[in-house]
C-alpha cells in the first residue's frame, strides 16, 4: 500500500506471500506470520535525496538522457536488503557516504517542466516592484532495478587511526 508516498511494510499471514504492486519482497517466517520487506534504497541526485523502491516514479533533477534511455544512479547511501539484492530480511547497509558497488538502475519516463513559481519583490512606498516566474526543469525515472554487487560499507576508521592518517597527510 502506498500512503503518502511512502511503502509501507505488510503483514500478512503464512501462504502466498506477494507484493500486491509486483515488488521484490522475502519470503514468510516459520512462525506463521510474516513480515514482507520491499527492497528499497536511498539515493541522491541533483543535490537531493530519495527513497526509492523498484517500480517507483520520482521526479529528479533534468539528466541529460534521452526517453527510453537506461539511467544507472551509483550514489546510493542506504540499502534495505531484500528478494535479489541477497539481503535479509530488514539487512541494512549504511555507505560513509556511499556504499561502494551499490546502484540503482532507472528508465527515464520524460521530461518536463514544474509548476511555475511566481517571485515578487516590493519596497513600500518606493515604487519598486518587480515579478518574476520560475519552471524547474526535471526528468521522470521508473525504478528498474536496485543492485548490491556484495556492497558492504567501507569501515569506519578506529579515533587513534583517523588521528594517525590526519597527521601524516600535514
Amino acid at each position: 500500500a502506498v500512503l503518502a508516498g511512502v511503502k509501507m511494510a505488510r503483514f500478512f499471514c503464512a501462504g502466498e506471500l506477494t507484493a500486491a504492486d509486483g515488488a521484490p519482497t522475502i519470503g514468510a517466517s516459520q512462525t506463521g506470520v510474516s513480515h514482507i520487506f520491499t527492497m528499497y534504497a536511498v539515493i541522491e541526485t541533483g543535490g537531493k535525496q530519495y527513497r526509492v523502491a523498484v517500480g517507483d516514479r520520482l521526479r529528479v533533477e533534468s539528466l541529460p538522457a534521452a526517453q527510453g534511455d537506461s539511467v544507472k544512479l551509483d550514489k546510493v547511501l542506504l540499502l534495505v536488503g531484500g528478494a535479489g539484492g541477497g539481503g535479509g530480511e530488514g539487512e541494512v547497509l549504511v555507505g560513509t557516504p556511499h556504499l561502494p558497488g551499490g546502484s540503482v538502475t532507472a528508465t527515464v519516463v520524460g521530461h518536463g517542466r514544474g509548476d511555475k513559481i511566481h517571485v515578487f519583490k516590493m519596497r513600500r512606498r518606493k515604487n519598486y516592484r518587480r515579478s518574476q516566474g520560475h519552471r524547474q526543469a526535471y526528468t521522470e525515472l521508473r525504478v528498474t532495478a536496485i543492485h548490491r554487487d556484495d556492497a558492504k560499507p567501507s569501515p569506519m576508521p578506529a579515533p587513534a587511526e583517523a588521528e594517525a592518517e590526519a597527521g601524516a597527510e600535514k
